[in-house]
């Protein structure tokens, strides 16, 4: 029994050590390897802008106006908001800005990827280029379409943009979650970029390419649509490109009941995806010899921060309840890694007096974010897709 135990802490630190130097590679790269110029060109490429939405009267009509001020020619994009079992405004809204709706009705199959996949097989995709996905609470930069043309005509065929949050100064919460976003942004998937390395999907602010999104399809249909779909890309040997010059900026829950769901959806996408995916794309990329699947793998695989400063707690908790000296001060040490990256989300997001003080929060957000990753793993909700509340609503 002993043996067992130790045998299962060493390993569990190996791992979570694993991880941390993971981020740290990613981290130290930002800084060295020096982005790639992408030039500037004139308009060219014509897009579909897709608005999945249930219920999204309350935040809608700022997002369709977000989009009408590209600055970007408007005959070369239009909108389309697909109304996903809504019982609101959201049709009649889409009907009053004047922009495209297409109503899904399915019963038995609800959420944003069955949603894509209905739209996907019965709307075609002829007169355009590609196809950019942006959520119904979310708004992007001005120059979102220029910046997407410039990577389409450069080569890229699949591009996310980097991810914002756009009530980041609501609360100490958004605050805490806001300087996480550079750390996800910058020191990881921009420097992945840096190395020619693969960027996740990230379920807004994505451009697709319309030949990939024709041999590919539209097949992610878990609650962690994005995920799936990127290792379903990964695996089909494509490759998702990263836009940090260009943002698109969704609402965050701005209390931890209001973020509840968001957060089981999320969690238990990401493991049901790390269970069909992960380990089958980690053996494969190894048995080929494939650093962009392995990579990828690694990239489904890594417990995110909160988890992983969570495993390491537990790591450093049971080395002193079983008295492992050597463990202790290797979790110390992890603890001190974990510490110092998180600072890296300060110094880049030149945090303010009231983003330090969010810090004094971590030990109720990684208690909260524990139960879900608890509830997550063994499948709570995990196959129904549960609408995030909006700030300025109440629960239905």
């Amino acid at each position: 029994m002993q043996m067992a135990i130790n045998v299962l802490l060493f390993s569990l630190t190996l791992l979570v050590a694993f991880f941390v130097f993971y981020l740290w590679f990613f981290a130290i790269a930002y800084f060295v390897k020096k982005p790639k110029r992408i030039p500037s060109r004139d308009p060219q490429k014509k897009f579909l802008l897709l608005i999945p939405a249930h219920n999204e009267e309350l935040l809608l009509p700022e997002t369709i106006k977000s989009l009408k001020r590209q600055n970007y020619p408007q005959d070369l994009f239009d909108i389309v908001v697909i109304a996903d079992h809504c019982t609101d405004k959201t049709t009649s809204i889409a009907q009053e800005e004047k922009v495209l709706c297409r109503e899904y009705e399915n019963r038995k199959n609800k959420g944003k990827g069955f949603a894509l996949n209905w739209f996907f097989e019965n709307n075609s995709l002829e007169g355009y280029h590609a196809v950019v996905f942006v959520d119904a609470d979310a708004v992007l930069d001005s120059n979102f379409l220029g910046v997407m043309n410039d990577r389409l005509l450069s080569g890229q065929k699949i591009i996310q943009a980097y991810n914002d949050i756009r009530n980041y100064d609501k609360n100490p919460l958004t605050r805490l979650i806001y300087i996480t976003s550079f750390l996800k942004n910058l020191s990881f998937y921009e420097a992945k970029n840096r190395l020619g390395l693969s960027s996740a999907l990230m379920g807004v602010g994505m451009c697709i390419d319309k030949d990939i999104l024709k041999k590919i399809g539209w097949k992610a249909l878990s609650v962690g649509e994005d995920w799936e779909y990127y290792a379903q890309l990964i695996s089909q040997g494509e490759k998702v490109n990263f836009a940090s010059t260009t943002r698109v900026y969704a609402q965050e829950a701005v209390s931890l009941k209001g973020g509840f769901s968001q957060r089981v959806r999320w969690a238990g996408g990401k493991f049901e995806v790390m269970s069909k995916y992960g380990f089958k794309m980690l053996w494969k990329g190894v048995r080929t010899f494939d650093i962009y699947k392995m990579d990828a793998a690694f990239n489904i695989l890594i417990p995110n921060y909160s988890m992983l400063l969570n495993l390491n707690i537990i790591c450093l908790l049971s080395s002193l309840l079983f008295g492992r000296s050597l463990l202790i001060w290797f979790s110390l040490f992890l603890l001190f890694l974990l510490g110092l990256y998180f600072s890296i989300g300060l110094w880049l997001g030149k945090a303010d007096r009231k983003m330090i003080l969010s810090v004094s929060i971590i030990p109720a957000f990684l208690f909260w974010k524990g139960v879900i990753d608890i509830l997550s793993l063994f499948g709570f909700k995990r196959k129904k897709w549960i609408r995030t509340q909006r700030v300025g609503e109440s629960l239905r």
